[in-house]
C-alpha cells in the first residue's frame, strides 16, 4: 500500500554457483542488486520515462572524469566499499545478540605435592532408553589422600548432563555438611566444568536449573576451584556412579575395604 493505492510486489532470486557460494557476503548483496536490475529491467525503464519527460526541457551536460588519484576515488568512495574494508563493514552488521562470547584463555589448575585441603571429585551417568541415571561423589583430604565421605545416588528422568551436574551439586552439598569452604571440585564433565566457570554458555532450560543451584552453593564457600580432568583419571568416582546404577539404589561407602579400595585408586589417578 502507497499513497492510498495497492502496489503489486514481485520477488526474484537464484541459486548460487559453486564459486559464488565463496564470495564475500558483501559481494553476494551486490549479486543480488545485479538480479533485480535485470529482471525489473522493463518495469524500471517504464518509470524513468515520466522523468524524461519532466527533464527534457533541461540541457544536459556530460563530463568525462579525467584519471587522477583522487577524482574518480571520491566518487567511488562516496556509495561503495573498498574490498578491503568489506569485513570491517560486515563486522558492523552482526547482530550483538547473536555473537558467540568469546573464550578467555583456560588455565590448567595442578595442585603441589605441598597442597592440603579438601578435594571432591564427580560423575554422572544415564542410560537414554531408560532415561534412568545415578551420580557418584567422593570427599578426600590431602596430603593424606583419605576418603572423608563418598555416595553414590540413583536418579530418574535425566540426561548424561543433568546427572554430571547432580554429581557435582550433592558433592558442594556433601562438602558443607563437614564445614568445608575452600575446595577444589574435579570432574571429567567439560560441559558441567566450563559451564560452572562460565567459559561456555548455558543454553537447555533443565540444565540452566542446574547452574543456578551450583551458584547459589558456591556462595557459601570462600573459593571454589574447578578443574576438568580426563574420564580415565576419574575412574574412582566413575566406579562409585556405575556401581550405583547397577544396583538401582542410593548408598553410603561405609565399608572400609571399599574406602581403602577408593584411596588406592584416587592415588593411581593422582599424576593429573
Amino acid at each position: 500500500m502507497h499513497d492510498g493505492l495497492v502496489q503489486p510486489v514481485r520477488f526474484t532470486g537464484r541459486v548460487l554457483s559453486d564459486a559464488e557460494l565463496k564470495y564475500h557476503i558483501a559481494e553476494k548483496e551486490v549479486l543480488a542488486v545485479i538480479r533485480v536490475l535485470h529482471v525489473f529491467k522493463n518495469t524500471a525503464e517504464g518509470r524513468l520515462v515520466p522523468w524524461g519527460v519532466a527533464l527534457s526541457q533541461y540541457d544536459l551536460e556530460i563530463r568525462k572524469v579525467s584519471r587522477d588519484e583522487d577524482g574518480l576515488a571520491a566518487i567511488m568512495g562516496a556509495g561503495i566499499t573498498p574490498r578491503e574494508h568489506f569485513d570491517e563493514v560486515a563486522e558492523a552488521l552482526i547482530p550483538v545478540k547473536g555473537r558467540v562470547k568469546p573464550p578467555p584463555v583456560v588455565s590448567v589448575e595442578m595442585l603441589s605435592e605441598e597442597y592440603s585441603g579438601a578435594v571432591l571429585r564427580f560423575d554422572g551417568a544415564a542410560k537414554t532408553s531408560t532415561r534412568k541415571g545415578s551420580c557418584g561423589c567422593i570427599l578426600w583430604q590431602l596430603p593424606e589422600s583419605k576418603v572423608l565421605d563418598a555416595r553414590g545416588y540413583i536418579l530418574d528422568g535425566v540426561t548424561v548432563n543433568d546427572a554430571e551436574y547432580f554429581g557435582l551439586l550433592k558433592g558442594l552439598a556433601m562438602a558443607l555438611e563437614r564445614g568445608i569452604r575452600d575446595i577444589v571440585v574435579v570432574g571429567d564433565s567439560r560441559i558441567v566444568i566450563q559451564q560452572v566457570q562460565d567459559l561456555i554458555n548455558c543454553n537447555q532450560p533443565n540444565l540452566l536449573r542446574r547452574l543456578a543451584e551450583c551458584e547459589t552453593l558456591k556462595k557459601r564457600f570462600q573459593t571454589v576451584r574447578l578443574v576438568h580432568m580426563k574420564r580415565e583419571f576419574n575412574q574412582a568416582t566413575d566406579y562409585l556412579t556405575s556401581k550405583t546404577l547397577a544396583q538401582g539404589e542410593s548408598w553410603i561407602v561405609q565399608d572400609d575395604h571399599e574406602k581403602q579400595h577408593l584411596e588406592v585408586v584416587l592415588r593411581s589417578a593422582s599424576s593429573w
